[in-house]
């Protein structure tokens, strides 16, 4: 093991044994691997420093000569250092676990790289190979960072990447060509460089950012943001779907007041510089499911900013089919004394300074709001023999007060169809309620008087 000449290290039979002598000296290295199968289980484990395995090698002319295949199970977990595997073939998934930096070269082969990652705050960089490279990228219930470059195509490549949950950021850069295959990226936030070139039969990039399990306490509610940019080039044979969503699943029931103060965010950019060119475009930006606060007796509060933004910015589209929409429909419900809805945001779809070509399939333009919002302040009974003392009720209130705005447009742009229609609508269509109902006194024995008992009133707005 050398950093810089095989010939100068320390011959091992085993891949495991010249890790372990890496992990011994404790510094910045490189195992050289001969270009031959190994049928062994490797794991790089607590490195702290910089290792790369480099693979292919003839120790023997100390020159690379071809690729070395690793047909057991490959594990790197808790490694500080920055990991990277070269010239190397893999018949299993590779296993990253609280790792932040792992770098996998692809080679000279077409192959399948293959990544599972656990734990959590890991980065995995992957270079595809010259004659092209399937990957595959599952994430964990950790927040990770994948990134994917360049590469060539053997005919017909797949890149899958699924984030899976926490937050999760993947970004594609270099020139990716998938020739007949596809490209699938499922994250909460996902990056097409300026300067990034995308060659595929279809590319389908969905960010989605939810509340895996339902929120039971205000400690557990968090800012919910999914998005999806682009800034490079993307040419597909069939359809390109950009996505971002965001789903609300809070429930939450308390006998003192509650604060829910958070924000959901849905963007979709084709920003600066970005050409896209494909069959169907469909650009969506999302955010639904439901907001519930429940305080009994006390008082209860949604403040919440909801975003749902598609947009196309100086960038050039030649599509068969665009659809660009933005869709707000989250349900939002306050229960107890005193309650309000406090909700702000846009709904927007819009084409500014855009050069836009579409076929028969036309231009549809889109923004639609249709958010519901329910305060209720309900009904108590009070049994004037159960005092104690003198009581005083607060005003019982009920309140949605909403700013959120919806619009769609196009400005400053060049739309062209070719027989097909350009279609332009923003709609609001929310549903506000606000209910306070009366508070009842009996005494179903003579009340232990003198006491005195004060009622507020009831307000609904």
């Amino acid at each position: 093991m050398d950093s810089t000449d095989a010939s100068c290290g320390t011959t091992r039979t085993t891949i495991t044994d010249a890790i372990a002598d890496a992990a011994t000296a404790g510094v910045a290295g490189r195992i050289y691997v001969e270009s031959a199968t190994f049928n062994e289980v490797v794991t790089i484990s607590n490195f702290n420093v910089n290792l790369t395995l480099m693979g292919g090698w003839d120790l023997l002319t100390n020159t690379k000569v071809g690729t070395s295949t690793i047909n057991g199970a490959v594990n790197v977990t808790n490694s500080a250092g920055v990991i990277t595997f070269e010239n190397l073939i893999f018949s299993n998934p590779i296993t990253v676990s609280n790792t932040p930096n792992v770098v996998i070269n692809g080679t000279t082969t077409a192959g399948t790289i293959q990544v599972t990652l656990s734990g959590t705050n890991n980065g995995v960089t992957i270079n595809r190979g010259s004659a092209g490279d399937n990957v595959s990228v599952t994430g964990g219930s950790g927040s990770d960072t994948v990134a994917v470059n360049g590469g060539a195509t053997s005919g017909s490549n797949t890149v899958t990447v699924s984030g899976g949950g926490a937050s999760d950021s993947v970004t594609v850069s270099g020139s990716v060509d998938l020739g007949g295959g596809s490209l699938t990226v499922d994250a909460e936030s996902i990056t097409v460089s300026s300067g990034a070139t995308i060659t595929a039969a279809q590319v389908n990039l969905t960010a989605v950012a939810q509340d895996s399990l339902a929120v039971t306490d205000v400690s557990q509610l968090a800012v919910m943001t999914a998005t999806v940019t682009i800034g490079g080039v993307i040419t597909t044979t069939g359809d390109i779907t950009l996505q971002s969503k965001v789903i609300r699943n809070v429930n939450i029931l308390s006998s003192s007041d509650l604060l829910l103060d958070s924000s959901s965010s849905a963007i979709v950019e084709v920003g600066s510089g970005a050409q896209l060119s494909g069959g169907i475009l469909t650009i969506l930006a999302r955010t639904e499911g439901a907001v519930m606060s429940d305080a009994g007796s006390a008082s209860a509060t949604n403040q919440f900013n909801d975003d749902a933004i598609a947009y196309i910015n100086d960038a050039t589209v030649n599509v068969g089919t665009l659809n660009l929409s933005a869709q707000s429909a989250t349900s939002y419900s306050a229960k107890g004394r005193s309650v309000a809805n406090i909700i702000s945001g846009d709904t927007l779809a819009y084409i500014n300074d855009g050069t836009i070509t579409a076929g028969s399939g036309g231009v549809t333009i889109s923004a639609r709001d249709t958010s519901s919002f329910i305060a209720e302040s309900p009904q108590e009974e009070i049994d004037l023999s159960l005092l104690s003392g003198p009581l005083a009720l607060s005003l019982a209130l009920a309140r949605n007060e909403i700013d959120k705005h919806v619009g769609a447009y196009i400005t400053s742009s060049q739309v062209t169809t070719t027989n097909g229609n350009v279609s332009v609508t923003a709609e609001s269509n929310t549903q506000a309620n606000a209910t306070t109902r009366t508070t009842s006194v009996s005494a179903s024995l003579p009340p232990p008087f003198p006491n005195t008992l004060s009622l507020t009133g009831t307000f609904a707005a």
